[in-house]
């Protein structure tokens, strides 16, 4: 699944459609569980780059090696 789903809003209008609450209810579980597991990448693989230059963060690309 992509991470920007373009036919996410299309799917939710559907679903809005039916009348089904529960089908309403599994989109957005479907959409928090995807949050949550961007959450879990993002803080196991993020960077504390706070008020740091760009050139701490990460070496220049342009740079000899």
């Amino acid at each position: 699944m992509l991470a920007e789903d373009p036919a996410a809003p299309a799917l939710m209008g559907a679903l809005i459609e039916t009348g089904s609450r529960f089908g309403v209810f599994l989109d957005y579980a479907l959409g928090a569980a995807r949050m949550l597991i961007a959450a879990a990448v993002a803080a196991r693989f993020s960077v504390a780059a706070e008020r740091r230059p760009l050139e701490d963060v990460a070496k220049p690309l342009a740079s000899a090696d």
